[in-house]
């Protein structure tokens, strides 16, 4: 029963954050010029990582109280919120201005072809390859640090806190310095293709550390790229959207390409991890390898954007 609530107020949870998730990024292109989306799309990348490591210290302050652990975060993204919703100066439509759709017109809408809109469906292609090199690291950085570098199970929360503190850091910096170097430069897709680099190089990194602090430093040169990417590839996709009035449905849609790996991740990799096995020890070397093969593939697929810069 416990595991049945459980699992659905996590389903609730996950919906609730998609559709907030889709509805913020729409806020980019309806009210921010193009000449600073760059800068813009830099202060959004860091959000994520920070709010992980204020999630920890939230954690950590909860003293073991479950319901706490769980409800002190949303108390803080109800008011975060409310706030958000209480300053911003949205576009209100006109009653009657928006033309009656049947529900098979409705569900129509969500189709976008891509022969009609090549470079969003790159983009789409890009974001989906590289997130798969990132939600293998977040996956199954815990068992690599357990099988590979013996970490007790105990004292992972300690490390993970260590390896989170320097992944933030430089994404923090990469965020911020690729977001501004965008809109100066006037320039997006070298800078995405700098950031799949580097997490190929950092998952390589990882895949090959025989030490935690050879890990850490492949954790923080894929923060790095993970700032980078973050901070130009959300200015790059409001740059290709099919069409600028429909940015919220479009960009919903195009948050699927960072969903979907989540899911996809742990049900390719353990194929990839029997990969020339020996003594029934995991290969996380090939399962890292693959997933940078995967980020420079994403990165490929940014110079098929005719409009991108």
């Amino acid at each position: 029963m416990r595991l049945t609530t459980l699992f659905i107020g996590l389903l609730i949870t996950q919906a609730g954050y998609n559709a907030v998730l889709a509805a913020i990024t729409a806020v980019l292109p309806d009210q921010v010029p193009e000449e600073q989306r760059g800068m813009v799309s830099g202060i959004l990348g860091i959000c994520l990582p920070v709010a992980v490591l204020a999630g920890i210290k939230l954690t950590e302050m909860a003293n073991g109280d479950v319901f706490n652990m769980f409800m002190w975060p949303g108390y803080v993204a109800v008011v975060t919120m409310i706030l958000f919703c209480l300053v911003l100066k949205d576009d209100v439509l006109v009653p009657g201005s928006m033309p009656k759709q049947s529900l098979v017109d409705f569900v129509k809408g969500f189709w976008i072809s891509p022969r009609v809109a090549p470079d969003f469906t790159w983009a789409f292609v890009s974001r989906f390859l590289v997130f798969i090199g990132i939600a293998v690291l977040i996956t199954y950085q815990v068992f690599y640090m357990i099988d590979v570098l013996k970490i007790t199970p105990d004292e992972i929360p300690g490390y993970m806190v260590t390896a989170m503190f320097w992944t933030t850091v430089t994404t923090v910096i990469g965020s911020l310095l690729a977001g501004w170097a965008s809109d100066y430069y006037n320039r997006r897709n070298i800078f995405v293709w700098l950031s799949a680099v580097l997490c190929a190089v950092s998952l390589i990194q990882i895949g090959y550390a025989t030490t935690f602090e050879a890990f850490l430093w492949g954790m923080a040169i894929n923060g790095l790229g993970q700032g980078i990417y973050l901070a130009v590839d959300l200015a790059l996709v409001t740059d290709v959207l099919p069409n600028p009035d429909d940015a919220a449905k479009d960009l919903g849609i195009f948050n699927i390409a960072s969903a979907m790996p989540q899911s996809l991740a742990p049900a390719i990799a353990p194929a990839i991890l029997a990969i020339g096995a020996v003594n029934g020890e995991s290969n996380y070397a090939a399962l890292f390898l693959a997933s940078g093969l995967f980020s420079i593939l994403g990165a490929l697929a940014v110079f098929m954007i005719k409009k991108a810069r």
